[in-house]
């Protein structure tokens, strides 16, 4: 079986990759705004998988879908406390578990 992925060299990043990547980032993030924004949400967990991830990393150190995925949710978790802040919302976003 031939292996065609490098992946200690990173993969090439396609043209479909990088808008799976874009659509992946946008669409948490905006879905995580509007479960948590509303002030009647008390919680709950998000569950995300990513089935058709690849190594986590491509060519020119560009991230893959995990990386994404982490980093789009840190991202939001904090954008998300911050506005629940400002609404003087009580119970605060607490992120994820491993």
């Amino acid at each position: 079986m031939v292996n065609r992925f490098d992946w200690k060299h990173g993969v090439e990043l396609n043209f479909h990759t990088r808008i799976k990547h874009q659509v992946i980032s946008e669409y948490l993030h905006q879905y995580m705004l509007v479960k948590a924004l509303n002030p009647r949400w008390t919680g709950g967990k998000f569950f995300i998988a990513e089935g058709f991830c690849g190594g986590g990393m491509y060519e020119n150190n560009q991230m893959g879908s995990p990386l994404i995925l982490m980093t789009r949710m840190r991202d939001s978790i904090k954008h998300i406390n911050d506005k629940r802040n400002a609404s003087d919302i009580r119970n605060k976003f607490r992120g994820w578990h491993r």
